[in-house]
């Protein structure tokens, strides 16, 4: 392994040499005290001279993969050759400083390609060097001090004299593929990885190495320098020091469900979960685990009538379930606008009047079926009244246009309880149907603003913070609570209030609809909701306070086919997935546009179908007019379209 050059001439050189160096480290360090040679070196740093000087044809060609810059080659080619290094090509640890009996180690494994504790390395260190005697003890070598750059350059000069000028690589049968350190020091190696892992799960401050790239394939998870968990089937396994090395264990479980949790934050950064399950009418079931790769699957196979459902895992429990019709107290539900949202449409085509005002029988087609001119059954058994415009440009929703103060609230409030507004003509038009006793009503709330002043009926303002704009809000609720307490609708059953903004966005909007349920349960009243498809929070609906919400798919203006199609499989997938309700949307649409009704209004049902929605609580979005334009028959041209359209959703929502 090594020849001896002219040693009589050395043996006194190496004497005084090794004496200071391995028996006097102190001198040696006082008599460098001031110099660069003098500075601790890192493991890297160790690592590249070492290497440069007894392997530098091999570190030429060692891959440049990796994510430790500063001394990638080494690194790689130190894996290869099953140096018990603490760094990696991925990890920062070479930065680390290193300590003589660690730059033993790696020296007396490198030339031996044996596996060397670290007090035998040092043994062996001093045996290349004078034979072995008494006289030398372990802690002379001062073991656990840092490795100055002269340390190093003097034992690279000192094996190179003593015949040392090529590196061994150990045996494949002797050091397996993975490799067992303990503290950083080779302990075992193993031909596969779980004999590695079964022999270092027993211990705390182990880790397993795969030789082949240099990579922590697995850490205890009690170690300290984890920073990342394993979960597997719900189960904390092991711990790594990055994410990369967590990941590249983590796709070995391929066959398992498995998550990655970023210790010092608590979130999942990578998972292998199956989310979906897309099914068909044949009772076909194929997992996925994006939303986007479940929704092409669906698409490309919408002829076998495929519907998309969320799975459980272990972070996410679902309810997957819809909102049913018995705790929702709501079987068919249907929006009706009467704020001033209906003056800007009054055309002469338009069947509505002006300042809220609802011709008679307007709400007949809504509230009964009628077959062969009698009425039936009932159709719509809630109506949910609300206003989105308070003028041309006013909005009462979560938007820079609403400026409503005390006065616009009232306004509303006035226009709704008016002599043949909304609620007085529902009244009236119930009270001639045979078939129905009563109607039940939800009144919405505005979004009280949250910016500038709020300005009260008796002129003085305020300013538009959380207290204020709830008092707003109470005030509101109080006043039309007791209206209906009077019990001035014979025909009318209310049961409570919808909140008309789409989304709960801010802390403080989460306290205001979280009180605003507490004092409308305190009424024994219900309090419900419709999230649009791309709002925030949505998900908390039933935290919140709310007794009911009802997703929007959002796809009833939308003329691509498949993006419709992919819209409403979003819809029902999130409602289904939590619990909600589905807003079924179609448009006002003119007299002669029937056709454009149907393109988008069939592909609600018939996915709804699939879905099987009809079972569950639902509200619809039908414009202002829309149901009542199909189903009044006061359009000749288009009467037999418009009736036969308004039988087929009849048909469909008391399936």
């Amino acid at each position: 392994m090594f020849r001896f050059a002219s040693r009589s001439i050395l043996v006194m050189f190496t004497l005084v040499l090794m004496m200071n160096v391995i028996t006097m480290k102190p001198a040696l360090a006082a008599a460098a005290a001031a110099t660069d040679s003098n500075a601790s070196l890192s493991e890297s740093q160790f690592l590249t001279l070492f290497l440069k000087e007894f392997a530098a044809e091999e570190l030429a060609t060692m891959p440049t993969d990796g994510t430790y810059t500063k001394a990638i080659k080494e690194y790689h080619l130190a894996k290869r050759l099953g140096l018990p290094v603490i760094g990696t090509s991925y990890t920062p640890f070479g930065d680390d400083k290193i300590t003589r009996k660690k730059a033993a180690q790696i020296m007396a494994q490198g030339f031996t390609g044996k596996l060397y504790t670290e007090k035998e390395s040092v043994d062996w260190l001093y045996t290349q060097f004078f034979a072995k005697n008494s006289y030398f003890k372990y802690e002379d070598f001062a073991p656990n001090d840092f490795l100055t750059k002269e340390d190093a350059q003097l034992y690279i000069n000192l094996l190179k004299n003593f015949g040392h000028i090529k590196l061994v690589k150990t045996p494949n049968k002797k050091v397996g593929q993975y490799r067992v350190d303990s503290f950083s020091t080779p302990v075992a190696s193993y031909t596969t990885y779980e004999q590695a892992y079964n022999h270092a799960k027993k211990y705390s401050y182990t880790k397993v190495v795969d030789t082949a790239n240099g990579m922590v394939l697995w850490y205890p998870p009690t170690n300290p320098k984890i920073l990342f968990h394993l979960y597997v089937e719900g189960k904390r396994v092991a711990g790594f020091d990055t994410k990369e090395n967590a990941i590249a264990y983590a796709n070995k479980l391929e066959n398992y469900q498995s998550r990655i949790m970023e210790g010092n934050r608590n979130i999942s950064v990578w998972e292998n979960y199956n989310h979906y399950v897309v099914k068909n009418g044949a009772g076909k079931t194929v997992p996925f685990k994006t939303w986007d790769e479940a929704s092409q699957y669906a698409l490309d196979n919408d002829r076998q009538r495929s519907y998309i459902q969320s799975i459980d895992d272990d972070v996410n429990k679902y309810k997957n379930a819809f909102q049913t019709k018995d705790s929702a107290n709501i079987g068919n539900g249907v929006l009706i606008y009467n704020g001033y949202e209906i003056d800007r449409k009054n055309q002469d085509s338009y069947e509505l009047g002006t300042h809220g005002i609802f011709p008679q029988d307007f709400f007949n087609p809504y509230i009964a079926y009628k077959k062969n001119g009698e009425y039936v059954d009932s159709f719509f058994d809630t109506f949910i009244i609300l206003g989105r415009f308070y003028s041309d440009t006013g909005r009462f929703e979560e938007t820079v246009m609403n400026q409503a103060n005390y006065q616009e609230w009232n306004w509303y409030k006035e226009r709704t309880l008016q002599p043949g507004g909304v609620i007085d003509s529902l009244n009236l038009d119930v009270s001639s149907i045979p078939v129905v006793d009563k109607i039940k009503v939800y009144i919405g709330i505005p979004y009280p603003k949250a910016r500038g002043e709020i300005i009260k009926l008796d002129g003085t303002s305020v300013a538009a913070d959380y207290d204020n704009r709830f008092e707003l809000v109470k005030w509101y609720v109080n006043d039309i609570a007791e209206v209906f307490e009077s019990g001035k609708f014979d025909n009318i059953q209310f049961e409570g209030f919808y909140w008309i903004n789409e989304t709960v966005r801010s802390k403080d909007d989460e306290r205001l609809v979280t009180e605003t349920a507490n004092l409308i349960h305190s009424k024994q009243k219900k309090f419900i909701f419709s999230p649009h498809s791309k709002a925030t929070n949505y998900k908390n609906w039933s935290q919140y306070g709310f007794d009911a919400a009802y997703f929007q798919p959002n796809a009833r203006s939308v003329t691509d086919p498949l993006e419709l199609k992919k819209r409403l499989h979003w819809g029902y997938t999130n409602a289904y997935q939590y619990g909600m309700g589905v807003n079924l949307e179609m448009e006002d649409i003119s007299f002669s546009s029937i056709d454009s009704l149907k393109r988008s209004f069939d592909q609600y049902m018939e996915i709804g179908d699939r879905y099987g929605i009809q079972k569950s609580s639902t509200i619809m979005y039908q414009g202002t007019v829309m149901i009542h334009r199909l189903g009044d028959g006061n359009t000749p041209k288009f009467e037999e379209q418009y009736r036969d359209y308004y039988d087929r959703v009849y048909q469909f929502l008391k399936k």
